[in-house]
């Protein structure tokens, strides 16, 4: 729920993960000061405090979802005046967190045990466990509408670059100089094909039906894509995977 103070406006900024908002963060924090209800170092807090038995709350302000992020803003007596959201295609967004997760990246012990993984079992696997945990991985497998406010977010396309982003923010200060967006968090070229099967397709396009349906964009043909003859074999694999990961996450294990 990260707050910046841009003129004379409150901005809140959604940040959805895998989406850019590290980099729109770092943007924020360098051009308007400080950002609020911001904390980069989470992830350590949660891997070795116990989890969900320690004090950090059970995901990263950053990415709290809107119910959970207005119930302590009501709190605080600090409502925004304005709130923006940079969104990305659920595909784009899995395949990039897939590759983020491979690089031992913010979870090096989850790489080590489950880096063995195809995309398809990956998949399966996370979407799986999110159903045990909503909150799994910061909540980086949350469906991006749940982490905005409806119909009152304006919304930006990662699709579409970052002008319209920068634009839209220094129509609120107009004398504030623009600057270059930083690439945070940039994920590396990773040896592992990524390419999605009709049968991934038709898990996520399930899972994220509303993004599909809110944000804008199409859910790919899936009789385009190649089918996985290993399917069930994968599926049944990940409900045996899915619990241990949902576990392990759960005690700040991965």
């Amino acid at each position: 729920m990260p707050l910046v103070q841009i003129g004379e406006k409150s901005v809140y900024f959604v940040h959805c993960p895998k989406a850019g908002g590290s980099s729109i963060e770092a943007y924020l924090r360098d051009t308007f000061g400080e950002v609020r209800f911001h904390n980069p170092a989470w992830n350590i807090y949660w891997c070795y405090k116990n989890g969900w038995q320690g004090r950090t709350g059970r995901s990263a302000p950053q990415h709290r979802r809107w119910h959970d992020a207005e119930a302590q803003l009501q709190a605080l007596n600090a409502m925004p005046d304005a709130v923006f959201a940079v969104v990305r295609d659920p595909l784009a967004r899995l395949q990039s967190e897939y590759r983020y997760q491979m690089q031992h990246r913010p979870y090096p012990r989850l790489a080590r045990w489950f880096g063995w993984m195809s995309f398809s079992t990956w998949l399966r696997t996370m979407l799986i466990a999110r159903r045990m945990v909503p909150h799994l991985f910061d909540n980086h497998f949350q469906p991006q509408v749940h982490l905005m406010p409806k119909g009152t977010a304006q919304i930006f396309h990662l699709e579409d670059g970052v002008e319209p982003v920068t634009a839209y923010l220094h129509s609120l200060a107009p004398d504030v100089q623009r600057q270059t967006i930083p690439h945070e968090l940039q994920s590396q070229a990773h040896s592992k094909p990524t390419e999605a099967s009709r049968q991934d397709l038709a898990w996520i396009a399930t899972a994220y039906a509303e993004d599909y349906a809110q944000l804008g964009y199409t859910a790919p043909d899936q009789m385009r894509a190649k089918r996985d003859w290993l399917s069930g074999t994968r599926t049944s694999l990940a409900v045996l995977i899915a619990p241990v990961v949902a576990m392990l996450y759960r005690r700040g294990k991965v």
